[in-house]
């Protein structure tokens, strides 16, 4: 009996995947030397790794060259380094979800999970979660549970990106962790967010989207942010890019249909303004 495996690489921290993304920039382009700079086998690099890169489009394929992803990511750690975990979390979401079990839907599941229930600080325990995802794989593809791979460990790779998250949401307690949706997020994260908006609804940039409670719903959900601080969020990335005088985003209720925004160009993750 074949399994489907949602498994994704908890040894593959931000920091880790930043070394070989910007040794792979450098040139350092085998797999014996990813090794020597990581401090770890090339077994490690080769087998746990380079997948997980591969998998978010940062690895070509064939090959140890950066992707234009990869390219992207690299030179944004430089000039934003606290967003690469955001980054990571947008570039998972912007993944088109495939009809079985997989990676990026574990993840978007999880996420979904916990920021549903994280307007109050909450107790997260992995394995619980573990079994949440898993269980509801099996109902949303009809299959029995132990023809899914997924673990906690799986959860402590996702709870490494949400860790570095800034402002903070996911923090330690003795031996748990504690998760609460924030009241605040950078501009680039919103622009992300909106972004993913007009590409999953197909809307064209320049068109406005009406801000309807499913798609405000979306928004703070991509952006792990309590319901009631996202117009101040659109109110400060139109104050720093306003569409009336050159920038790049518009938010207001003007025309009478309610509250809209609007984004003169796509910014999907980790593409930034020039």
């Amino acid at each position: 009996m074949s399994r489907y495996s949602m498994h994704i690489n908890h040894n593959l921290t931000i920091q880790r995947l930043l070394t070989i993304i910007k040794a792979l920039q450098e040139g350092m382009c085998d797999i014996e030397s990813l090794a020597y700079v990581l401090g770890t086998t090339s077994t490690v690099v080769d087998r746990l790794f380079l997948p997980e890169l591969k998998w978010m489009g940062l690895v070509s394929r064939e090959g140890l060259n950066l992707t234009q992803t990869g390219e992207q990511l690299a030179n944004l750690s430089d000039r934003y380094p606290s967003l690469v975990a955001e980054c990571i979390h947008f570039i998972i979401f912007d993944m088109k979800l495939k009809d079985q079990p997989s990676k990026e839907w574990a993840y978007q599941f999880l996420i979904h999970t916990i920021w549903t229930e994280g307007s109050e600080k909450i107790s997260l325990d992995k394995s619980d979660l573990a079994t949440s995802v898993v269980n509801a794989a099996s109902s949303a593809f009809n299959l029995q549970p132990q023809r899914i791979a997924f673990s906690k460990d799986s959860v402590q790779a996702i709870f490494n990106y949400l860790a570095e998250f800034h402002p903070r949401v996911l923090s330690r307690k003795g031996k748990g962790f504690i998760y609460q949706n924030r009241n605040f997020c950078s501009e680039l994260s919103t622009l992300w967010a909106i972004s993913h908006l007009y590409k999953v609804e197909s809307i064209e940039r320049g068109m406005r989207i009406f801000l309807t409670e499913s798609r405000r719903r979306e928004l703070c959900k991509l952006l792990l942010l309590e319901e009631g601080a996202l117009n101040f969020i659109l109110r400060n990335l139109k104050s720093t890019t306003d569409y009336e005088s050159g920038g790049l985003f518009d938010f207001s209720d003007r025309g009478g249909f309610g509250e809209w925004v609007l984004l003169r160009d796509l910014f999907p993750a980790p593409k930034v303004p020039e």
